[in-house]
């Protein structure tokens, strides 16, 4: 599991505070100590070596020090959270956040906590902040 404060790329004094935590297996997945037969002959499980995909908690808190970007609209950030999957050939799997419309939105809370999956152990995972406003 990981708690802590990441850094913004272009915004020296800008945070964001995140979670993550491994929740499981990901879903209809069994792990080869629930299926016995697995195993059919003496042979070390070589299965066992290669990382079975996971279900993650990510929880996206909150950001501090965001800088203005929208004159127009106001700013309305958001985040996402993407898993750098190590497969080049593998799906996209995001998960994004509600934009913040109302209160401080340079240093905006969401307090979002989503399911990511599939996550294999290697794999990192990358936070971007957006302006709903200006994409």
């Amino acid at each position: 599991a990981f708690q802590g404060v990441l850094a913004i790329i272009g915004l020296p004094d800008a945070k964001l505070t995140v979670g993550v935590q491994v929740v499981g297996a990901q879903d209809g997945e069994s792990s080869p100590e629930q299926d016995p037969g697995l195993a059919t002959d003496d042979a070390p499980n070589a299965s066992a070596n290669i990382a079975a995909p996971q279900r993650l908690a990510v929880s996206i808190l909150q950001a501090h020090g965001l800088k203005h970007m929208n004159n127009f609209t106001g700013d309305n950030p958001y985040v996402t959270c993407e898993v750098k999957h190590l497969d080049p050939a593998a799906e996209v799997t995001r998960v994004e956040t509600k934009a913040v419309e109302e209160g401080d939105t340079l240093n905006p809370f969401w307090g979002e906590t989503h399911n990511v999956e599939p996550w294999c152990e290697g794999e990192s995972l990358e936070f971007t902040v957006y302006d709903k406003g200006l994409v």
